[in-house]
Formats: C-alpha cells, sequence, structure tokens
C-alpha cells in the first residue's frame, strides 16, 4: 500500500506491507536512517537530520512513541491519496 506522508510538512510516499494483524503502521530502520532520525527520550523530541524537521513524541500507555508522518493541516486533504499497490 503506498501511503502520502508529510513529517513537519515535507512530503513523501512510502510502501506499506499489510498484514492482518492488530499491529500499528511501523517506519522502517533503513527509512529512519535515511531520514537521519535522532531520538531524544529525556525531551520526546525526535529530528530527522535529513530533511530538517524536529518533532514532538508523545508516550502513549503501552510505551510506543508514536510520530505523526502526516502535518496536522494536511491530513484531510491526504486522505483521498491512500490506495493498495495492484
Amino acid at each position: 500500500m503506498l501511503v502520502p506522508i508529510s513529517p513537519g510538512g515535507v512530503p513523501g510516499v512510502i510502501q506499506f506491507l499489510v498484514i492482518e494483524q492488530n499491529i500499528p503502521p511501523l517506519l522502517s530502520v533503513g527509512l529512519l536512517e535515511h531520514l537521519g532520525m535522532a531520538m531524544d527520550l529525556t525531551t520526546n523530541m525526535v529530528n530527522f537530520q535529513t530533511i530538517g524537521v524536529d518533532m514532538k513524541m508523545v508516550n502513549l500507555p503501552s510505551g510506543d512513541f508514536p510520530v505523526p508522518q502526516v502535518a496536522k493541516d494536511q491530513q484531510d486533504s491526504l486522505g483521498s491519496f491512500i490506495h493498495e499497490e495492484e
């Protein structure tokens, strides 16, 4: 499935492998390396050095740290672009 992303307003598209289990979408280590991701768990901040984006993380009760991949002002407009690859 191809999914548009826009962390910090920087547009892109990633491909997700869809499995039939209740698991949230996870970003690959290769993608995170490509984006130059650095995570600071003392401040709950993540920095994507390659694209120059700093973002706040939220610590969920599960212990997970989700990072929004679509800027809030773009969430509605990107929804129609999500599609499965044939």
